[in-house]
């Protein structure tokens, strides 16, 4: 009879163990939620580009934002291989988290390094750091020069200098009138060019001194809008490189807005830009040339139309000359495995 009973207990054991063994996978396999610890976060920067920018210190010569959950296939294996070529792969020798989680990446490129913004959510993050200290409420952790603050997100890595700024930032978020003017939306890629990093791109050229471009997916085409910011007389025309093309002025930046359901074409394709130059003549009775800015009636620029801009009583028209486009393929290239993808709606 005990025999028995010991069976019919041992039975029952077996099948209750078993119930939580199911009950495990299938929590497991529904996405239950991680029982791991998590990091705290004391701030949050947003979810998008425009977000970002706020808290990248002045002074970068160029940087790129990735959103690897946005866009379409083709879009983020894109993101990926500008992730690749730019990030410093060195800082993985002291950092190590779920690549998994990684959702955005912002490179940011200074003359004396570089800063990285990587949104993991509240997935650890695991750094070998030497020392620590507290700045502004942070703490921020050190190792070989590099620098690492883990209570935000996305969390932020780099030159320990320019980590004190991204956290100064924090109350005081930077302002710049031309990302500002930029477009918003749900951009894949975001590239920013100035300084040397934007010469380079023009070949030398003084023309400009902001470039911006973004990529992402509107509706069934992908979509790219492209921002300068000129130095010099020069605009944006409307063009039909693309299957939609359209510019605006704002205040600081000429924006082209280019839509294509080829994305091989839209990454090629460029913006048309328009120089505008002054040649003043003599006015006919005096021997004195004149100036800009002088003259009355005479020194005022006649007409609307940018094809037919005349200045004065001047025999010769201000004279347009048709830049030649900007290749982004010579700094950093967006390279681009896939020939036609089917954007995703």
């Amino acid at each position: 009879m005990a025999q028995r009973q010991d069976t019919k207990s041992a039975r029952i054991l077996a099948l209750f163990l078993a119930f939580i063994m199911l009950g495990s996978v299938l929590v497991y396999a529904f996405g239950g939620k991680n029982s791991g610890p998590e990091r705290e976060h004391k701030f949050e920067m947003g979810d998008s580009f425009k977000d970002y920018i706020k808290y990248v210190p002045e002074g970068y010569l160029k940087l790129f934002y990735l959103n690897f959950k946005n866009g379409d296939e083709a879009l983020r294996e894109i993101a990926a291989n500008v992730r690749d070529t730019n990030m410093d792969y060195s800082i993985y020798r002291v950092l190590s988290y779920d690549f998994q989680a990684e959702s955005k990446i912002m490179v940011i490129a200074y003359p004396d390094g570089g800063v990285y913004f990587i949104d993991v959510n509240k997935t650890r993050v695991f750094f070998t750091h030497d020392t620590e200290e507290d700045y502004n409420g942070y703490t921020v952790k050190f190792r070989e020069g590099i620098a690492l603050v883990d209570e935000v997100c996305p969390f932020v890595i780099g030159g320990g200098s320019k980590i004190s700024n991204v956290i100064e930032s924090f109350d005081k978020p930077v302002s710049s009138n031309y990302t500002n003017e930029f477009p918003d939306g749900d951009y894949t890629i975001v590239q920013v060019f100035s300084g040397d990093s934007l010469r380079l791109l023009t070949n030398g050229s003084d023309l400009m001194d902001f470039y911006i471009v973004g990529y992402g997916v509107n509706g069934s085409v992908y979509e790219k809008i492209v921002g300068i910011h000129f130095t010099q007389n020069a605009f944006l025309v409307n063009s039909n490189v693309t299957e939609y093309y359209n510019v605006t002025r704002g205040e600081h930046l000429n924006i082209a807005v280019m839509r294509d359901s080829n994305l091989t074409k839209l990454i090629e394709a460029q913006p048309e830009i328009r120089t505008v130059t002054f040649k003043l003549e003599d006015v006919e009775g005096s021997d004195t040339p004149l100036e800009l800015g002088e003259g009355g009636e005479n020194a005022t620029i006649q007409g609307t139309d940018e094809s037919d801009v005349t200045v004065g009583a001047t025999t010769e028209p201000i004279t347009e000359t048709t830049t030649e486009p900007i290749t982004e393929t010579t700094t950093e290239p967006i390279t681009e495995t896939t020939t036609e993808p089917t954007a995703e709606t």
